[in-house]
Parts: C-alpha cells; sequence; structure tokens
C-alpha cells in the first residue's frame, strides 16, 4: 500500500499556470489573425478618417512636396507602423508572462481601439458628453468592449474581415485628386532647372512682381483715417502713394489657396480642387512664361510651368518623412483627442505644416517674457 502510494504521489504533476487557457478561443493566437484584427480595427478607427482628411486637403500635402516614394512610405509607416508595435507588446507579453497574459493584452489592444472607433462616431454627433464624464465613459467601452470579444468569437472574425478596408482605404488615397497633384507637383520641381530658362524678349517688356501676404488685415496697417500708418509702415505707406490701391477689394474665399488660385487665375476656384497647375492650367504664370524669366515661390499651390525655376530649397528626403510623418501624426492626435486634451496639443488650424515648431517658438517667447 505505501509503495501504491509513493507511486502515486510520483504520478500526480501539478497543473501549470502558463498551459491553462484563460479562454477556450486562446490557442487562435497563433497565425495571422491576430496581426488581421488589429489591422482592421486601426484601420477603421484611424486610417480612414486620417487619409480621408489628407486626400481632401492638397495644400497640406504640397506645402511637404513629398513625391511618390515619400508619399508611398509615409502611407506605409501610417497604415502598418502603429499595429506592428502593438503586436511587438503582445509577442513581448507572450514571452515574459505566459500565453495567457498574451491572450488578454490582445483582447485589451482591440478593446482599446473599439472605444476609439466609438468615440470618433460621438465626436462626429456634436461630442455632447462633459469632459468629466470622458474617463468614466471611455473606461466603460473598453471594459465592454474587452468582455464582449472574449464571449463572442463573431467579434474577432468580424475585425479580421475589416482588414480588407486597408487596402481599399490606401488606394482611395493614392489615387486622390490632392496626391495625384502632389505627385505632379514633385515631378515639376525634379524636372526644374537651377535658374529659370526663358529669357525676358527684347521688346522691354515690364516686370511684374507678385506678392502675397498671408493673414494681413488691413485694420492692422492703417490709421485711423483709414489711410495706411505711416509712422508705423512707412515704406508701405510711401509705395501706396505712388501706387493704385484698391481699398475695397477683396477675396472670396476665406482660405488662403482657394484665394490665390482665384486671384492668378481671375476665376472662382472650387472648393477641394487642388490648387495645381493641373487643375488651372490657365493662370499668371503660365500666361506670362513665354516672355518672362518667371521665379517663383509657392508654398501651398503650384500653379507655374514646370520649365519656371522654384525659389524653394527642397529638403532631403529624410527631412521630407519627418516632417511630413510627425505634422500627420499631430493632426491624427487632434482626431482622437477629447477637447479636455487637445488644447495641449500643437495648433492645426493657422498653417499648413511645421506643426511641431510652433512649441519650440512658444516656449522660447515665454522664455523671453
Amino acid at each position: 500500500m505505501q509503495a501504491t502510494g509513493r507511486e502515486e504521489t510520483r504520478g500526480a504533476r501539478s497543473p501549470d499556470p502558463s498551459s491553462q487557457n484563460p479562454s477556450p478561443r486562446s490557442p487562435r493566437l497563433g497565425g495571422w489573425s491576430p496581426a488581421l484584427e488589429i489591422v482592421g480595427l486601426w484601420t477603421l478607427a484611424i486610417v480612414l478618417p486620417l487619409f480621408d482628411l489628407i486626400g481632401s486637403e492638397a495644400p497640406f500635402l504640397l506645402h511637404h512636396r513629398p513625391d511618390g516614394l515619400d508619399l508611398a512610405l509615409t502611407i506605409l509607416a501610417l497604415a502598418l507602423g502603429p499595429p506592428i508595435l502593438l503586436l511587438l507588446l503582445e509577442s513581448l507579453a507572450g514571452r515574459f508572462l505566459g500565453s495567457a497574459a498574451r491572450y488578454r493584452t490582445h483582447l485589451a489592444v482591440l478593446a482599446a481601439l473599439m472605444a476609439m472607433l466609438l468615440l470618433g462616431v460621438l465626436r462626429k454627433l456634436g461630442d455632447p458628453m462633459p469632459a468629466w464624464l470622458l474617463p468614466p465613459v471611455v473606461g466603460g467601452l473598453i471594459w465592454a468592449a474587452f468582455r464582449a470579444l472574449d464571449r463572442w468569437p463573431v467579434l474577432t472574425a468580424a475585425c479580421r474581415l475589416l482588414s480588407l478596408a486597408l487596402p481599399i482605404t490606401i488606394g482611395l488615397l493614392w489615387t486622390s485628386p490632392a496626391a495625384r497633384a502632389t505627385r505632379l507637383a514633385a515631378s515639376d520641381a525634379d524636372s526644374a532647372p537651377p535658374s529659370a530658362t526663358r529669357a525676358t524678349p527684347s521688346g522691354h517688356l515690364p516686370p511684374v512682381v507678385w506678392v502675397i501676404f498671408d493673414e494681413l488685415p488691413l485694420l492692422s496697417i492703417v490709421d485711423a483715417d483709414l489711410s495706411i500708418d505711416s509712422e508705423m509702415f512707412p515704406n508701405l505707406a510711401a509705395f501706396a502713394d505712388q501706387a493704385t490701391w484698391y481699398r475695397n477689394a477683396t477675396t472670396i474665399w476665406s482660405s488662403t489657396a482657394e484665394s490665390m488660385v482665384s486671384m492668378l487665375t481671375g476665376t472662382v476656384a472650387e472648393a477641394k480642387t487642388p490648387p495645381t497647375r493641373d487643375s488651372y492650367p490657365d493662370n499668371l504664370l503660365t500666361w506670362l512664361a513665354p516672355t518672362h524669366q518667371i521665379r517663383s515661390l509657392e508654398m501651398i499651390t503650384s500653379l507655374a510651368p514646370p520649365a519656371v525655376a522654384d525659389l524653394r530649397r527642397r529638403p532631403s528626403r529624410s527631412a521630407r518623412l519627418g516632417g511630413l510623418l510627425s505634422d500627420t501624426a499631430i493632426v491624427a492626435a487632434h482626431m482622437l483627442a477629447p477637447p479636455m486634451l487637445a488644447g495641449a496639443l500643437p495648433p492645426v488650424d493657422n498653417r499648413w505644416g511645421g506643426f511641431a515648431d510652433q512649441r519650440v517658438v512658444r516656449a522660447r517667447a515665454d522664455g523671453l517674457t
């Protein structure tokens, strides 16, 4: 009897906690399923609204002047970079804490993405909830999504199906008018000579200088008599005394890109149409190109012919990619951040790029004051 007891003792093994499945579905974490589920929710919650916004704002892309390779790398980094990092986090959790921890981490990631998706829908509806209610609502959404994903496998199957939206979303951005206009502008910049190739003919045609001051209200430069303040702006006042000043002229658009197109074409610019030569082939720069030596400096438009010298110094590829990724990430943060946190982000409504630089300038100004 004693020998039998010892054999039974030796044959019994204590269960390994790491080998116990937290759910009947935990073995499914192998293969491509976790990646497809994360990519599906990431696409619907973040990539789709972000790419839709970028694809409708040609001045944003024209400001950064990316070529086709820059744009492709940026799209891939935004679409696949965060999901890869999240998968790496899950892998580390499984390696050091066991399969149960990896499974729970995966569900937590999916639940957080689902909460971000629902918050985006609420924001589209007007974000009616007060700031103090947001943390418990977010926590409740994540907890409810976690429990639902753990209980109903059909939800994760739907997430895998959503991954099919990623190539469609990428294709829509790549073929959008803004992206096509940007690639055309980059091609013009690559083919443009370092100096203008067209010489002024011997007919002694007058030179044309066109300077646009963006966001310079008239009331900021005039005095009480609505004349240019000669004490604050003596050179501008002297120039106005010798020039024809259309004091009551105004633009028909509040946005800079459409206003510039209207002034340079003499027509009413169409909303959301890329401000490029392909969209507006008849403009002041193309009209003067046959007879004048044109030097163009366009920050958010590309209306000049390809043979015109661009005075903008094009940065290196690494600088272009870094600037585009940084500015796009800040735009995405504004899309995701609740109103109570959006004020801490660099503003994106007063310029078309270099958003992070505004924080440095603000910090230096605060230090000076």
